[in-house]
């Protein structure tokens, strides 16, 4: 049901800061909640950096095709990636600063593993085509274009004092329509836990 991305350990401890009500509605419901990638306060997630976008106007522009090409390919990825990706991000980093926590107005840390977090997702809904746990990969460029997989993962190397780890659902849609596969994204996804 939860694929691990790379070589994750399963006893790896994981933490995350937890505004108040975020807890109070975690503990109350035994639910996880996860956003949207593009309701995140980082305008870049779920997108393809700068320089792999120039990578692939280069490729295209040597293989013959319009510039226009890669920039439409890109956007339809990314408009697709970020309206069907849900996120809970958590950190490898035990020493992640409180004053840190404290900017994103978290107080509360919650401290499991990817095992624990296995364990206790009930099943995965329907709405979910694919969940995922995985750390970020922290790099500028990244070859392979519009991989979804690489793009709701990927993090601009300058982030990488996050130290982070992710789980990802990727929303089921039924339509093969991107405008309309866009307009019918859930705005939330929540992850039912024992």
């Amino acid at each position: 049901m939860l694929c691990v991305r790379g070589s994750l350990e399963k006893d790896i401890p994981l933490q995350r800061y937890f505004k108040t009500e975020h807890l109070l509605d975690l503990l109350q419901t035994s639910t996880l909640f996860l956003s949207r990638l593009d309701n995140q306060s980082d305008p870049t997630e779920g997108m393809n950096t700068a320089s792999t976008k120039n990578h692939m106007l280069k490729r295209d522009l040597a293989d013959g095709n319009e510039a226009w090409v890669s920039g439409i390919c890109s956007f339809a990825a990314e408009a697709d990636t970020r309206k069907h990706a849900f996120g809970s991000f958590w950190t490898f980093d035990p020493d992640f600063s409180n004053a840190k926590a404290r900017e994103y107005g978290a107080v509360f840390s919650v401290i499991t593993t990817p095992q624990r977090m296995e364990e206790a997702i009930i099943n995965k809904p329907d709405k979910i085509a694919q969940l995922m746990i995985g750390s970020a990969d922290y790099s500028d460029f990244r070859p392979d274009d519009n991989d979804i997989t690489r793009m709701v993962f990927a993090k601009p190397r300058n982030l990488s004092w996050e130290n982070e780890c992710r789980l990802i659902a990727l929303a089921n849609s039924n339509s093969p329509n991107l405008s309309e596969k866009i307009k019918t994204a859930p705005e939330n996804l929540l992850l039912s836990l024992r």
